[in-house]
């Protein structure tokens, strides 16, 4: 996730330092010391990020606690990453934060949601989902929806989703359903990630109209997501019309979906569904089984 910065492009500057050392560094410069610091904690969380996205459980875990070992013991050097003159240093450090166990850290990657650099906020968006806290102050988080970058306006509503609770958005739904029309699909995937985690009854129309219906078979995939999760009895009927879908991957999520919900076993045909869900319904049941 992180751009890598290569040690020739370090070492551009370091002659100069090196011929400096009598003359003091300026408070938002790092050391020699210091830049190769910030290299080895990237590659820390390069073994991480790597170790997430292959299913890699151990050294997820093994790299996940070297980084909360690296914002707890290390935290004032972090922060002096995050405020110097490098991006890559406040890159490094935006991220990183998100490992350590207190909530003050919140603030510090807040802080950095304001930074020039697109993917400074990038990655400070990415330790806030990392920390996971409902401390979070959702203003900074519904401002970066706005960002002209869909890349950040997605990972933005990947943080989103990582700190509000069931039926608790903290006023961030109205401004995420807006983005189910979103020009970029994903976008409008992350949009139902985070309306299927707040999982608002309120919010199924929304999810019927602009998900159900994208064009982008991706979103409706998400769409079938978003209406599992909200898990109530409006759900039915659309995921009984998503059995339809033309492509048979949102078709057969769907499906699933009513499988799990409901404890029943009517296969593919929607319209079987379709009786059980009326003859349910006739009888003033739901999906209680």
């Amino acid at each position: 996730m992180f751009r890598r910065a290569s040690a020739v492009v370090l070492a551009v500057g370091l002659p100069m330092l090196a011929g400096c050392r009598a003359k003091p560094l300026a408070d938002d410069q790092l050391s020699v010391d210091e830049e190769e610091w910030v290299l080895e904690v990237d590659a820390k969380f390069q073994r991480y990020d790597k170790a997430r996205r292959g299913g890699l459980v151990d050294d997820q875990n093994t790299a996940k606690h070297e980084l909360m070992r690296v914002a707890e013991e290390q935290r004032d050097l972090l922060v002096k990453a995050l405020r110097c003159n490098d991006w890559r240093g406040r890159m490094v450090a935006a991220a990183t934060l998100g490992f350590g166990l207190k909530d003050d850290v919140i603030g510090l990657m807040v802080e950095a949601l304001q930074d020039p650099d697109t993917l400074v906020r990038m990655h400070a968006l990415y330790g806030i989902a990392v920390k996971a806290s409902d401390q979070t102050p959702m203003p900074p988080l519904i401002a970066q929806l706005g960002d002209p970058d869909a890349e950040i306006r997605v990972v933005a509503l990947g943080a989103i989703s990582k700190v509000v609770r069931r039926n608790t958005d903290k006023g961030a739904m109205p401004r995420v359903v807006e983005l189910l029309s979103d020009p970029d699909w994903r976008v409008r995937c992350q949009a139902l990630t985070v309306i299927g985690a707040v999982a608002r009854k309120d919010t199924i129309t929304a999810v019927v109209e602009k998900g159900i219906r994208d064009e982008n078979s991706e979103v409706r995939m998400y769409a079938v997501g978003a209406l599992f999760n909200i898990h109530i009895d409006d759900v039915v009927n659309p995921l009984i019309g998503a059995m339809t879908d033309p492509d048979q991957r949102v078709a057969d999520t769907a499906q699933r979906a009513l499988e799990t919900l409901s404890g029943q076993k009517f296969g593919s045909d929607p319209e079987k569904w379709q009786g059980w869900w009326t003859h349910r319904q006739d009888l003033g049941l739901g999906l209680e089984h």
